[in-house]
């Protein structure tokens, strides 16, 4: 019993470690996005905006909180977005 306590506590210390390096990161991937005067947005594979800034988010008159989730070709003209797909599926392969 004692021992699977200590496991616990030990299992538990490394999940706040590592809580806390992701924390580390979440703030310094902030900083940076906060940073860029221009709009700046992070995409996954599936073309779908995990974080921006406020740049693009003054641009779009949208708060930040409404445009994660989307993908980012639906505030653009048809013919730009076409063209940014293109660019980004480049990318991405």
């Amino acid at each position: 019993m004692a021992s699977e306590m200590t496991q616990g506590a030990s299992e538990n210390a490394i999940l706040r470690k590592r809580i806390a390096g992701l924390e580390a990161r979440q703030a310094t991937l902030r900083a940076i996005l906060d940073a860029a005067p221009e709009p700046v947005f992070l995409l996954n594979t599936d073309e779908i905006i995990l974080d921006t800034n406020a740049a693009l988010a003054e641009r779009v008159n949208l708060p930040i909180e409404s445009i994660v989730g989307k993908n980012p070709y639906w505030f653009l003209p048809p013919d730009l977005a076409e063209s940014r797909r293109r660019y980004v599926r480049q990318a991405f392969t």
